[in-house]
């Protein structure tokens, strides 16, 4: 895997991730004691999960409002198309996930989720089948939903 980085305007990064035919870029953000990568690609939250760790990431963890504004800002920035701007079903796969006991944790540590930013009468658990956060990259407000389809994704590291 060949990684190639470059320094973008207002101190963020980005890194090209070439892996046979398909390309994926990240745009990095630091905030707090981490950095959030938010990737240009579409996964299912379980492939999230993976390509995080192939690039010896974890999945994001969004543990403030300062956190939850970067991710909701890095998302909405990947739709700099004019005809292609930002949507109410563009969302952002974050790293919780409900477990067993019905509570939300994070995938990074597993932690409960303390922090969040839940749209009115969510999570819902639609159907048994939403055991993913997921963030609106336009209105910001998060929601549960299936793991299985594919969204954008965020991973992260921390910085000490």
């Amino acid at each position: 895997m060949k990684f190639v980085l470059s320094l973008l305007v207002l101190g963020l990064q980005s890194f090209f991730v070439s892996s046979q035919s398909v390309g994926e870029t990240f745009t990095l953000y630091e905030v707090g004691n981490k950095v959030l990568y938010i990737s240009n690609q579409q996964l299912s939250w379980y492939d999230a999960l993976e390509s995080c760790r192939r690039h010896n990431l974890t999945i994001a963890s969004i543990e403030s409002a300062e956190e939850d504004t970067i991710a909701r800002g890095g998302c909405a920035a990947l739709f700099t198309d004019p005809a292609r701007l930002v949507s109410r079903t563009d969302w952002l796969a974050i790293g919780g996930y409900r477990f067993k006991d019905a509570k939300f944790r994070w995938m990074a540590d597993g932690t409960v989720v303390n922090y969040n930013n839940y749209d009115v009468n969510q999570p819902d658990n639609w159907k048994d089948i939403e055991y993913c956060i997921l963030l609106n990259c336009y209105h910001g407000k998060w929601n549960d939903g299936y793991c299985g389809t594919a969204f954008y994704y965020a991973c992260q590291r921390k910085t000490n």
